[in-house]
């Protein structure tokens, strides 16, 4: 073919198969007497049954039929045939190269066949054109005299020397992902985000890949070293004329250094003095960083077929509503909010919708909700030597988000943390079990001016020394070991000596909770109780766990 890509590969196609084990892949062969003259690699998931996919399309930058451009249309129209005849009702072709023969060949034939045809712009993958000696000294130049990067990499060799790799080998590779997957979670949770490193199915991939591709000396993984320490990564490639910045990331906490952009920088650099490396391809996304090296670049397509025109239809109305919310940041934030939430009440299978609603109303204008305060008196001995209850850091949060990504309330919790930790104010602390996994996280933060949310009340105290430990979470396979009142334990230990005074609380109904802090050496001081009748609300404080006191405006503010 005229474009031969990495992903194209049977090294690629193989990863693939190995990490996502849920696909089914589909390979149409076609042959000319005994000549082959055209691969397709598709897929069907169990999911969703009977509908045709790219099988590197989760994966790849670039997605094709494989054939020389004479062939396409027969090609193409043999496997559009077959798709029909095996009933498939649906077929989406992601990231398929504008320039591809495939494409006429696929819109011009798709009626014939049955199929309605809908095809959009996915991508411009920027792309740095590195030409002749004259066009590559020009591009190196332009990247070395920038003054930008030339003041971080200064910056950052106060900390130490500031170096480049390119590794080609599978063991040097393979060592370091470890490093790069924890990173690159890091700085997606950090940015509130969730980075497809945490799906178990993407590291097995990669560590697939790396092995694949360096059997053949194609794997090219770039770091930005700083005395001893990567502070940047890109896992990429060479192949075929072609340097690929496929996934890249940086320590978050070097960001105001901006070591990713310093590290293309290196990476196009080295390119103009590496005579097989004809292009840097910059790949999917439209960041603004890669509009500032690119001197060209090459449109993707997103193409589907559907038997059904009222499913044709659902496809170009999503596009444009999307379309029209992307104009607007605000509107596109609250539809990525509406959908996270129907995922997540999906997953827990709550109640439906109407029974919620009026659980609701009902619990607006009849309730009675009690909040109960514990003080840490003595701790009950436990033996805490293999254990370690330590300050969190944003490397914790990313090494549990990639331990429980099966559990969508754990990553709920953790991208919550992320938040708190980036605004400060609290402080997180996380427990690690003897195997150095992080199996508990808490809080602390001043008692006077907290938010009780389960009372919707503002905390006040005289007592400056008074620390209110909040938010805690055992993930749900770590749950039954004790790790809960463990680390209160632990933590309240800590503000003891440091002269603090450890409080804590819990909603009356949560026995489990209430539990677990006794087990911790917390001893019961006293309740808040909220009724709610219609549209009036009393407060009241009980030093029995029961509504009987009034109020005392000396431990909360209305």
């Amino acid at each position: 073919m005229e474009r031969p890509q990495i992903f194209y590969t049977y090294q690629w196609a193989l990863a693939v198969s190995r990490a996502y084990q849920s696909l089914t892949p589909l390979i149409w062969l076609g042959y000319e007497a005994e000549r082959l003259v055209g691969v397709a690699a598709l897929a069907e998931s169990l999911q969703q049954p009977k509908q045709a996919f790219f099988l590197c399309g989760a994966t790849a930058d670039y997605c094709d039929f494989i054939c020389a451009p004479a062939d396409a249309a027969a090609f193409c129209q043999q496997v559009l045939n077959d798709l029909k005849a095996r009933s498939f009702t649906g077929i989406t072709l992601a990231n398929i190269p504008k320039d591809s023969p495939a494409v006429n060949a696929l819109t011009a034939r798709t009626r014939g066949f049955g199929y309605h045809v809908y095809s959009r712009t996915a991508y411009h993958c920027a792309q740095v054109v590195l030409g002749e000696n004259t066009q590559r000294e020009r591009v190196r130049a332009s990247v070395e005299k920038r003054q930008a990067v030339k003041r971080q990499i200064a910056s950052m060799s106060k900390l130490g020397a500031v170096s480049t790799s390119h590794d080609r080998d599978s063991k040097l590779v393979t060592d370091a992902l470890p490093d790069f997957f924890r990173m690159h979670v890091a700085r997606f949770l950090a940015m509130g985000r969730t980075s497809n490193l945490v799906n178990r199915e993407r590291r097995v991939f990669l560590r697939e890949l790396s092995r694949l591709l360096a059997e053949n000396g194609w794997l090219a993984n770039s770091r930005l070293i700083v005395g001893n320490r990567p502070v940047a990564f890109n896992f990429g490639f060479r192949f075929a004329g072609t340097w690929f910045w496929y996934q890249p990331t940086f320590l978050h906490e070097m960001t105001k250094n901006s070591p990713g952009l310093c590290l293309l920088s290196k990476m196009v650099a080295d390119a103009c003095e590496t005579p097989d490396i004809d292009v840097v391809d910059l790949g999917l996304g439209a960041e603004e960083y890669k509009e500032r090296f690119a001197n060209a670049s090459r449109e993707t397509l997103h193409i589907t077929l559907h038997a059904s025109p009222v499913a044709h239809f659902k496809e170009a109305l999503r596009y444009r509503s999307a379309k029209i919310a992307t104009r607007s940041g605000a509107v596109e934030s609250f539809l990525r909010r509406q959908r996270e939430r129907i995922a997540s009440t999906r997953h827990r299978r709550l109640l439906p919708a109407g029974k919620k609603v009026l659980r609701r109303i009902w619990r607006r204008a009849f309730s009675e909700d009690e909040v109960l305060f514990y003080r840490w008196g003595v701790s009950a001995p436990q033996d805490h030597v293999l254990f370690q209850l330590r300050p969190v850091q944003i490397e914790d949060l990313a090494e549990a988000s990639m331990l429980y990504c099966d559990d969508p309330q754990t990553q709920a919790y953790l991208l919550r943390a992320a938040r708190r930790l980036r605004s400060g104010g609290a402080r997180g602390f996380v427990l690690l079990a003897p195997n150095q996994i992080p199996v508990h996280f808490c809080w602390i933060t001043n008692f006077d001016g907290f938010h009780v949310a389960e009372l919707d009340q503002v905390l006040s105290s005289e007592q400056p020394d008074r620390q209110l430990i909040f938010d805690c979470w055992t993930p749900g396979s770590e749950r039954g070991n004790r790790y809960y009142p463990r680390a209160l334990s632990m933590l309240a230990e800590q503000l003891s000596v440091s002269g603090s005074a450890p409080w804590i609380f819990s909603a009356s109904e949560n026995w489990l909770s209430r539990r677990g802090i006794l087990t911790a050496g917390f001893e019961f001081q006293f309740s808040l109780i909220r009724k709610r009748w219609f549209f009036k609300r009393c407060l009241s404080r009980s030093s029995s766990g029961t509504a009987a006191s009034a109020l005392e405006p000396a431990v909360f503010a209305a």
